[in-house]
């Protein structure tokens, strides 16, 4: 199948403007022959401004719901042309007034929304103006067995993982890096390779553009193999559909070659499932070790 990312340039705080933006790249996107569509995090909105509670009052009137009528409008879009849409949204909680979740809606050729992945890692201030996902979801479509992250939670590979194991092969990342985050496009490189290699999947990762007032979101959309294999890039600041035809046969290669579930020693990786919390000095079974985890879970041995 072909997917394409489409690197934007997201009007900030332009909800309607940016709506019709993201309809137009869509059926240009068809035109170009893709199957699956990828737009970036907070593509209706915009992200927020750090520290201002004003402006934060202001910018969560803007979300909407899922279904609503970005969702809707790219429904008709979807059902219209045959293909799948993946997009970033500033999502109104469903019951909490002025609540808001930093959400990715994955839209099917039926036109109806399949499935909503609310971000689940919340950096920097993000705390202070969105609610954390709590799931981590998989869904069986025609194209393969599709899920959805956002922005910071492609840097935890646990989520990817976990993902892997639940039967994902492409992963679609939405984000919203902006040029101030150490490594810039090579960063996002390293991500989408690395995230696609260590679980045997492909990985569609769309970073927008744009400036900001003093941030410059800086590209370098990815599209990697399940081998690692960068297919796909633009490490530009520039509004540039990324394109690239993903294989199946290359996905199972890929498996069959490096085992990586049946490799796996999951009895070995208990502290990963453990709250930082659960390791506390003053308990005792950590006491004298460097970073305080318990000693049933990490040892280190002298020479």
């Amino acid at each position: 199948m072909n997917v394409t990312a489409v690197q934007m340039d997201v009007r900030w705080q332009d909800v309607e403007g940016n709506r019709a933006r993201i309809v137009r790249a869509t059926e240009d996107a068809a035109s170009a022959g893709s199957h699956l569509v990828v737009f970036p995090e907070l593509a209706n909105t915009g992200y927020f401004r750090f520290g201002d509670l004003d402006f934060i009052s202001r910018y969560v009137g803007l979300a909407e719901p899922i279904p609503g009528p970005t969702t809707e409008a790219l429904g008709a879009v979807a059902r219209r042309l045959g293909l799948y849409v993946i997009v970033g949204l500033l999502e109104a909680h469903p019951r909490i007034p002025a609540g808001v979740y930093n959400a990715a809606a994955l839209i099917g050729p039926n036109g109806r929304v399949l499935g909503v992945h609310r971000k689940v890692h919340l950096g920097i201030d993000e705390k202070k103006v969105f609610f954390a996902g709590d799931r981590a979801d998989v869904y069986r479509t025609d194209l393969g067995n599709l899920a959805m992250m956002v922005c910071y939670d492609g840097v935890i590979p646990e989520l990817s993982r976990v993902m892997a194991l639940k039967g994902a092969e492409i992963l679609c990342g939405v984000y919203a890096a902006p040029g101030w985050i150490p490594g810039g496009n090579r960063r996002l490189e390293h991500i989408a390779g690395m995230r696609a290699r260590e679980n045997g999947v492909y990985y569609i990762l769309c970073n927008r553009v744009g400036r900001q007032e003093e941030w410059q979101f800086i590209g370098g959309s990815t599209i990697a193999a399940p081998n690692g294999e960068i297919l796909a890039q633009d490490a530009t600041t520039a509004e540039t559909p990324v394109h690239a035809g993903l294989r199946g046969d290359l996905l199972i290669r890929t498996r069959v070659e490096q085992t990586i579930f049946r490799d796996r020693r999951p009895e070995l990786y208990g502290l990963l499932c453990e709250p930082l919390a659960a390791a506390r000095p003053e308990e005792g079974n950590g006491a004298g070790t460097m970073t305080g985890l318990r000693e049933d879970h990490l040892t280190i041995r002298r020479p």
